[in-house]
């Protein structure tokens, strides 16, 4: 049996570019988490930034 394109050679460039975006989301991600962990204050006030964003309206997107 003759193949002539090999499909593990390379991914598809939409599918690259879907890794890549998903890497840029990631990345955003990792700074605002260094960012609350950094308003972190590390006691016991019911006044968290982290607990805060998670229950922003915006904070479900992904």
């Amino acid at each position: 049996m003759l193949r002539t394109r090999n499909p593990c050679r390379s991914p598809p460039p939409a599918h690259l570019s879907d890794v890549r975006e998903k890497i840029a989301q990631l990345h955003a991600l990792e700074r605002k988490l260094q960012d609350l962990i950094a308003e972190c204050r590390g006691d016991d006030d019911p006044d968290c930034a982290i607990l805060d964003e998670l229950g922003s309206p915006g904070a479900a997107r992904g």
